[in-house]
Formats: C-alpha cells, structure tokens, sequence
C-alpha cells in the first residue's frame, strides 16, 4: 500500500471486502479485523473515516462472526455478488464520496468495478496473519497485497 499524500490520507476510505472469498481465518478473533484494518491505513498515513463493508452471502457466515464483525461498526452486507448488486453498491458510495476518496478491495480483481480516475484504489489478493512485532498488535489481520491498481 502506497503511503497516503496529504488529500489522500485525510480522505473517507470505503473497504469492500467479500467475505466469501476472503472469510475471516479459522480461529481469528473476528473483533479484531477492525482494528487490524483501521492500524494498516493508519500505519501508511490514512487517517481520514473510515467505512469497512464485509460482502457476501451471509447466511453462509457463522452467526457469531457475523455478531462480532458488527460489533465493531463492520456494515454486513448480504449480495449474491451479481454485478448488478456490486455496480449499485460502488456507484452509491461513490456518488457521495468524490476524489480523492480511497477505495481498498479486498476481493477478487475482477468483482469490483473500476471507478472513475481520482479515487486512490488498493487491491489486495490474500487475507494472512501478520506475526511482525512492528504491526500495531503482535499478531494482526491484515490484507497482504495491498497495493495499488495500475491506472
């Protein structure tokens, strides 16, 4: 993930992240994903609010995760992940969120829409835990690939 410039990092960051593809990993606190996710951004200079969406069908997400991901202000929402669903979702959130607002997919590449240029997009490919005692917890969640999407 590329260090936030000063526009960037005070900007709203949305986090789509599907949780089908990328579920919370067995045995992870799942109250802790938050906090892993808001010490990634703040950690490359992001520091504006932050609104993280877990995606997905999600009757098929054990109750207890899906109570713990609430808890801690992660908005659930159930989509089949038809690309009707998704290109309401991104063009909604983009509608009141304008450049250089920042988008980070946590997702396949292909599922999330490509948004107009001035959105600051990250992508990520894997969900790991990170046991580097330079994160914010000694052990955290975190998106491994972030980076960028080629313009």
């Amino acid at each position: 993930m590329k260090k936030a410039t000063g526009k960037e990092g005070k900007a709203e960051t949305l986090v789509y992240w599907d949780i089908k593809e990328f579920p919370v990993p067995l045995g992870f606190d799942a109250r802790r994903i938050r906090p892993c996710i808001d010490g990634l951004l703040v950690s490359n200079g992001y520091s504006g609010p932050v609104t993280i969406y877990a995606v997905g069908i999600l009757t098929d997400v054990h109750v207890d995760i899906l109570g713990a991901l609430s808890s801690t202000g992660i908005i659930l929402l159930h989509s089949a992940f038809c690309v009707t669903d998704i290109l309401v979702f991104a063009s909604a959130w983009m509608h009141n969120n304008s450049p250089p607002a920042n988008i980070l997919i946590i997702s396949d590449p292909d599922s999330f829409p490509t948004p107009p240029s001035g959105y600051n997009l990250f992508m990520s490919g894997t969900l790991e835990e990170d046991k580097c005692s330079e994160t914010y917890e000694s052990t955290s969640w975190f998106c491994s690939i972030c980076r960028p999407l080629p313009a």
